[in-house]
């Protein structure tokens, strides 16, 4: 089914407060799209991320700081990096990305979390952990940050003793990641200035 959509002339800003940051535009020529007048440029991305080297223990009914393994990759020197995670070098506005995937264990509840000079931004929960499958907690925070933020991420974990976060999970993690494609990474990534 064929559908008609008549474009005449509009052009979208795409604001961060009272900041423009980028423009839209949406020309038509009696109804027809001319990408010819649509300016472009090269978009660069910054990222830094870490993964887990090993297998973390984390005990029951306390929150952990996760321990990452050496820097990854740093595509344009946004980030300095230890086991216990991210110190930002430049101001700017970011998307934080973690996850992590515990062990089978059915008892209990798993929650993730990420902080910023010690302080919670963003948290992810699994209420109910399932049975046949790992506990994959993913969780994504965008917001500014300033040269000198300390990111972290935190897991906790309810299971009534011990529960590993793994390394490199081995098989389905969940219906959603049956593949086993749930390795712990902590990424951040400079969308802007």
């Amino acid at each position: 089914m064929s559908r008609t959509v008549n474009i005449t002339e509009e052009i979208i800003v795409v604001s961060e407060g009272k900041k423009d940051i980028g423009k839209l535009a949406f020309l038509g020529n009696d109804g027809k799209f001319d990408p010819s007048v649509i300016p472009m440029q090269s978009v660069s991305i910054s990222q830094c991320g870490v993964n887990m080297s090993a297998d973390l223990s984390i005990p029951n009914d306390a929150w952990t700081n996760v321990t990452w393994g050496k820097k990854e990759y740093d595509s344009a020197q946004i980030c300095n990096s230890d086991q216990k995670g991210f110190t930002v070098d430049a101001d700017g506005l970011y998307l934080i990305e973690a996850s992590v995937c515990f062990e089978i264990n059915a008892t209990g509840v798993r929650y993730i979390g990420i902080t910023k000079n010690g302080s919670f931004i963003a948290n992810q929960d699994l209420l109910a952990a399932p049975q046949l499958y790992y506990s994959y907690l993913p969780v994504q925070y965008v917001g500014r940050l300033k040269k000198g933020d300390v990111l972290q991420i935190y897991v906790y974990q309810s299971s009534g003793g011990a529960l590993a976060v793994l390394s490199a999970p081995h098989g389905g993690i969940d219906q959603a990641h049956a593949d086993g494609g749930g390795q712990p990474r902590f990424t951040l990534t400079q969308l802007s200035n």
